[in-house]
């Protein structure tokens, strides 16, 4: 008798089982990424995201995606800060996995799903079919503890039908608006024009101003330049200089926030800190290197060293009776630390 008991009861759970199992297989998968509130950088190795990053690169197969197929969702407090969020991840799978704006399908939030906010979802069609096929060939559930590190899934969340449906209907302009301002923000996050000035320099009471313009991701182009003009004790003392820097940096990196360059400069110079004075010109060049520190959405520290050569070449002089009296040429090469600075950037757009 109990033994008749036991399959009854095996049998009931096997039916009511079943349906609730083949509905869900219904639902594409959703992958979540979440985001510090308040904040609209992607920090991969937080809270789960990096392991989930990982396993949904391994899953995605550029070749069989269609335009469109790969659905980014985002919910936040307000709709600017879910689409820069949308785009930080779209960001990773673009550089890991070499995916195409076009890949993509956009939609932006205010508010919360489900309880969750300060996330975004990563939808694959491709993933849904897998699971599907995977569900009808092991109908068995395994035990999470017995799987290892490789096998284990990041965490899924099954959208909802009226989620789902609601984005199927969306009209087609401002679907078409949608990927517009996303494709936008993915190529202008990092900022595109930028102000800079050295604090360095003006420690030295020397005004200095740049500006750089951020090609892509990974290289920029940026022309910095000095200017100062300084006398007293009746002009036997002098300081005065003029130079034009510009170069080329190229970004590493998940962030981006490290960089190496090449960097050229170029100008004049009139010092006169003692009783003879140095007029002439200077240029050289090295390579240089440094990082970003990201105070807010507008503002960054740089922090930034150049090795290389210096060439100069000058008249030396005194002052008598306010007249400068020359004492012969000379030149001079430098090898060394030919450019250091803390530099503060305000990016414009």
């Amino acid at each position: 008798m109990n033994a008749w008991k036991t399959v009854l009861l095996c049998t009931l759970l096997v039916m009511v089982a079943t349906p609730m199992f083949a509905q869900a297989t219904d639902k594409a998968p959703q992958i979540v990424f979440r985001f510090v509130e308040g904040n609209d950088m992607f920090y991969v190795p937080w809270n789960g995201n990096g392991t989930a990053l990982d396993s949904l690169c391994r899953m995605i197969k550029p070749a069989a995606l269609d335009k469109g197929s790969v659905k980014v969702d985002g919910y936040s407090d307000t709709r600017k800060l879910s689409m820069i969020r949308c785009n930080r991840v779209k960001s990773e799978l673009i550089t890991r996995k070499g995916l195409q704006e076009e890949h993509f399908t956009t939609t932006n939030n205010v508010g919360e799903w489900n309880g969750l906010k300060n996330v975004v979802f990563v939808t694959l069609p491709l993933l849904n079919q897998l699971e599907a096929e995977k569900r009808q060939d092991a109908p068995v559930q395994m035990d999470k503890s017995t799987l290892t590190d490789t096998q284990k899934q990041p965490e899924m969340v099954a959208a909802p039908q009226e989620e789902t449906a609601s984005h199927t209907a969306t009209p087609s302009n401002e679907v078409k608006q949608t990927e517009t301002a996303s494709s936008r923000t993915t190529k202008t996050d990092y900022g595109t024009f930028s102000l800079r000035t050295n604090l360095l320099r003006w420690a030295t009471l020397t005004p200095d101003l740049g500006i750089e313009w951020r090609i892509n991701r990974n290289w920029s182009i940026q022309v910095n330049g000095t200017w100062t003009s300084w006398s007293w004790d009746d002009k036997n003392r002098r300081y005065a200089l003029w130079e034009i820097s510009p170069e080329v940096r190229y970004y590493l990196g998940t962030q981006k926030r490290g960089y190496l360059g090449v960097m050229y400069h170029v100008g004049e110079f009139n010092y006169k800190l003692s009783d003879t004075g140095k007029q002439g010109n200077l240029m050289g060049g090295g390579i240089t290197g440094g990082y970003l520190l990201k105070l807010n959405r507008a503002l960054n520290l740089d922090f930034s060293l150049g090795i290389g050569c210096t060439h100069a070449e000058y008249d030396k002089y005194t002052v008598i009776d306010g007249v400068n009296v020359k004492h012969g040429k000379a030149d001079k090469n430098y090898w060394g630390v030919n450019h250091a600075g803390i530099s503060l950037i305000w990016t414009i757009f």
